[in-house]
């Protein structure tokens, strides 16, 4: 930098989500705990594996929404930070309003990528225990009554071992976007608040 430049600003922290949480949930910023977990329960039953097999990306961009904005909003803490966000974010007059901004942004990303690690950790763990349980049946079927019996035995569990498999994957792929959405929001805000921009 020559003698005499002003230092670039950095850009305003912007996250991969824009809309408002509450109209992600499709409910009102006052609304009650009950009424955001039903709506929630009604759109992630849209947004079922079985009904996204391929992982569409504007589909799977939409659960993600979803998934983040209910993880947040449901935690009273969580949801009087995002409301204290929303509303800064609706008036940044100042560089001390962005850096309050980005400081709110960067914690909320930091939690809810925590959680969604631990979701798919837990989601994983019960794919893999209800594959090792379904070996069990399937060679006790075996052994007790044959093949056929080991046959049924594995077809019907086959879909409980499916579907366990696809939240799984869900998921893994909500935790990704939540760490990389994470990393790029302690990021932004190190950049607005670190001594080496204002020094």
């Amino acid at each position: 930098q020559g003698p005499g430049q002003e230092r670039k600003r950095p850009d305003l922290p912007k996250p991969a989500i824009t809309r408002n949480y509450y109209e992600i949930l499709e409910v009102q910023m006052e609304s009650p705990a009950q009424d955001i977990k039903s709506s929630f329960r009604k759109l992630v039953k849209e947004l079922h594996p079985d009904v996204n097999p391929d992982k569409n990306p504007a589909e799977l961009q939409k659960y993600l929404e979803v998934t983040t904005a209910y993880e947040v909003i449901s935690d009273p803490l969580l949801r009087a930070q995002y409301d204290l966000r929303w509303n800064v974010s609706q008036n940044l007059a100042s560089e001390a309003d962005i850096g309050q901004y980005a400081d709110l942004r960067s914690q909320e990303a930091a939690e809810v990528a925590v959680r969604a690690r631990s979701s798919a950790t837990a989601a994983n763990r019960m794919a893999d225990a209800a594959k090792k349980e379904r070996k069990v049946e399937v060679d006790k079927a075996k052994a007790e009554s044959g093949g056929t019996a080991a046959r049924a035995e594995a077809r019907s569990r086959r879909t409980e071992l499916r579907e366990l498999r696809r939240r799984a994957s869900q998921l893994r792929d909500w935790a990704q976007w939540a760490e990389k959405e994470a990393r790029q929001a302690r990021k932004e805000a190190a950049a607005w608040n670190g001594d080496d921009f204002f020094g």
